[in-house]
């Protein structure tokens, strides 16, 4: 099975140069990674001590982690004879790279494709005392020669799911590789019954809850205001339309046409410039403004398109609810965000590899939805079952993830 997975993975890397000539995300995947050896080990040549390195396979992977990265727990020295250790962060796609790579005081590097040879050079210029793979990143042969070496390695906010390559049959060589996992750290017991059934030892497992709670108190307490969008904010409610798809979009102009004492904000997850044209045509009736270019002043319209990344969590705390796109698609995207900042949360019917979506509804401040119809019911429902009090306690008993993570690999 090694074979066919490297096989699989040099194919791959050749396939990528076809789609890498019209497709500018894939390009910059390719090209940041040439010359990603040589300036590896000019790096590594510079750090004095141990390495410490935590691999996300995006911008997503990261925040999750953030509240243990930043951590200074994580990079201490055991005593005063030794300096601290230096961290590494590896990313396997541009999104994550380029935004943290600008961010003052993070060693940010992509990781090679996993082929035999790029793992073996990879662990071998890098030597760090400790790996951190983030949810679900496995990547077997790097794990392998970790391993070797005598590595530390954690899976940290894991997800298992029994639908993963883990329980294919022919999964034998693939879970294989779980074993060689120092500690497991998995965010729910489903996951913590999953990796019992593929033979993982019960003492390697902690279920520790999702890190992405801490992550949005620290930012709710840290972000900076918008006072700009406090402006804006005239109408009686105010919704948020976070990471939108066009089924999102739609559900909304159909409710704004019925609803007037509303207005919305929407942060699309697509900011191309056809595909903002395209929200402004649907909103047009209602009134609507381009973040990029309100004058910050004048507030005579009902739809505010925020059409560049970055803002989304700072703008939440305006908000009264929020509609969370991904759930009509292929993956829900960031609920725990909004919830953070005391906003219940409406999201689409596809929520089964999301385990916080069934918590949220549990916890009665989540709202699955099918239709504009739905979605008008989950608005009332919002209104009238929660206040912000009760979101952000709620949010409160479900932090404490990093500190059981941290409370065991630096005990």
């Amino acid at each position: 099975m090694r074979l066919f997975y490297n096989l699989a993975v040099i194919t791959g890397g050749w396939l990528l140069l076809i789609p890498a000539l019209f497709i500018p995300k894939i390009r910059a995947f390719l090209k940041g990674r040439k010359g990603l050896i040589k300036d590896l080990k000019a790096w590594r040549s510079n750090v004095e001590g141990d390495v410490i390195w935590v691999h996300c396979a995006s911008l997503g992977e990261f925040e999750m982690a953030r509240p243990m990265i930043d951590s200074p727990d994580l990079t201490a020295s055991s005593d005063d004879k030794h300096p601290k250790a230096t961290l590494l962060i590896t990313f396997f796609s541009p999104s994550g790279f380029n935004v943290v790579n600008r961010t003052e005081g993070y060693n940010v590097f992509y990781l090679p494709l996993d082929t035999k040879r790029n793992a073996r050079r990879f662990v071998s210029i890098v030597k760090p005392k400790e790996a951190f793979f983030v949810k679900n990143e496995f990547w077997f042969n790097l794990l392998y020669y970790l391993k070797k070496e005598g590595i530390t390695i954690y899976l940290i906010n894991g997800i298992i799911r029994n639908d993963q390559i883990f329980f294919k049959w022919y999964a034998s060589w693939f879970k294989k590789h779980l074993s060689y996992f120092n500690r497991l750290f998995v965010q729910d017991e489903k996951s913590f019954d999953h990796l019992l059934m593929l033979d993982v030892e019960k003492e390697k497992i902690t279920v520790t809850g999702d890190m992405r709670y801490d992550r949005v108190a620290d930012i709710r307490k840290r972000g900076a205001r918008l006072p700009e969008i406090e402006k804006f904010k005239t109408a009686e409610h105010l919704i948020i339309g976070g990471s939108t798809w066009p089924s999102e979009e739609e559900i909304l102009a159909v409710f704004l046409s019925e609803h007037t004492n509303y207005d919305c904000i929407i942060a699309p997850h697509d900011v191309s410039p056809e595909h903002i044209r395209s929200i402004e045509k649907m909103m047009f009736p209602f009134g609507v403004a381009k973040y990029s270019e309100w004058d910050k002043k004048s507030n005579d319209f009902r739809v505010l398109i925020v059409d560049s990344v970055g803002l989304l969590s700072r703008i939440y705390r305006y908000g009264d609810i929020a509609f969370v796109g991904g759930g009509f698609g292929a993956g829900l995207h960031n609920i725990i965000e909004p919830a953070g900042f005391g906003l219940p949360v409406i999201f689409g019917p596809k929520t089964d590899k999301f385990p916080e979506a069934n918590i949220f509804i549990e916890e009665g401040i989540g709202y699955r939805i099918k239709d504009a119809d739905s979605f008008s019911r989950a608005v009332r429902a919002a209104h009238f079952s929660n206040t912000f009090e009760d979101v952000i306690g709620k949010m409160k008993g479900l932090q404490g993830a990093t500190r059981k993570i941290t409370n065991v690999i630096r005990s």
